[in-house]
């Protein structure tokens, strides 16, 4: 399973776009992530060292408040503009989708009809989550993450090694997680599409099941298939949860050594605060992303296995135009 399937970005124009502003509002929000750790470090060091009283601090105080502002309204366009991007991507997939089975003829139909059909109501909606939520945090775990770890670098070489040290961890534990939950996502799908074939075949044959009295079993087949799948998404849920849990466990232990670490240094005067403040703040803001992506794990599952679904219809070949005139 890709993170970012490429295809994805070939055949949906909405996501390409979606994509790129994606990208740049990441690095614009982790621009703005510095610039607030800065001016906490500036405000609260000389107040509390007493070099500094609240009126010297007072325009500082006045750039803080423009930019946790700036940061609020770009993380509200970032998210409507994941909406809107989701719907039209999807808008787009089901067109293609729908336009290639029907170019795909009648015996192709016949076969897949039912599949077919639960992936354009139901199936494609798994992408909205994808997009609104795993993406976002993916660019970001490409983007702000190395930008930030820079900026500490630059700051503290010490409390860098510590994330150089700690930050494997989890990818090494997302890998581990990803492919537990990729096997559940896709037994989700198959759950619904097995559904959904029984539900649509039993709509079809239910004048004549009810014509022969034998309307009663495959209603009972309907229940036991939507019970599956009610199991498997729970399963999906309880696995992406305990990976949160998991996460936030060593992400929770890496900043808290760190800011142990930090907090020595300061004692013994080997640091100095500001560059410690600053140092503190930043840290969780390295792991962030990285967290986030591992939160919304079971979403990128549900979302890649749709996406297959997807593209497997069409990457199919379409069958070729016979020479022939008709007969007579």
């Amino acid at each position: 399973m890709k993170p970012l399937d490429p295809r994805l970005m070939r055949h949906a124009r909405t996501a390409r776009r979606y994509i790129v502003s994606t990208a740049l509002s990441g690095l614009v929000l982790s621009l703005l992530v510095i610039s607030q750790a800065w001016l906490i470090s500036r405000i609260i060091s000389p107040v509390i060292t007493g070099q500094a009283g609240a009126a010297q601090v007072l325009p500082l105080v006045g750039a803080l408040a423009v930019v946790v502002l700036a940061r609020s309204a770009v993380l509200h366009l970032q998210e409507a503009r994941a909406h809107r991007a989701a719907v039209g991507t999807t808008i787009e997939l089901r067109r293609q989708v729908l336009a290639h089975a029907a170019a795909l003829g009648p015996r192709w139909q016949a076969e897949h009809a039912s599949e077919t059909a639960t992936l354009l109501t139901r199936g494609l909606d798994d992408l909205e989550p994808y997009l609104t939520r795993y993406l976002p945090q993916l660019l970001l775990a490409a983007t702000a993450t190395p930008l930030l770890g820079l900026v500490m670098l630059l700051q503290d070489l010490a409390s860098t090694v510590v994330v150089v040290l700690t930050m494997p961890l989890i990818p090494v534990f997302m890998i581990l997680i990803g492919r537990l939950t990729e096997r559940h996502a896709k037994d989700r799908l198959e759950a619904m599409e097995r559904l959904g074939s029984q539900v649509l075949d039993l709509i079809a044959g239910l004048p004549t099941l009810k014509a022969l009295g034998r309307e009663v079993g495959p209603g009972r087949r309907v229940k036991e298939l939507g019970r599956a799948y009610n199991r498997t998404t729970m399963t999906t849920l309880r696995v992406a949860f305990l990976s949160g849990a998991v996460l936030e466990f060593l992400t929770t232990l890496s900043v808290a050594i760190i800011a142990v670490e930090v907090g020595f240094r300061l004692l013994f005067g080997h640091l100095d605060l500001a560059t410690g403040l600053l140092v503190i703040m930043i840290a969780p803001e390295v792991y962030q992303p990285l967290r986030q992506v591992g939160f919304q794990f079971h979403a990128s599952a549900n979302g890649a296995a749709a996406t297959d679904a997807v593209f497997t219809v069409l990457e199919t070949p379409l069958p070729q135009r016979g020479s022939r005139p008709a007969p007579d």
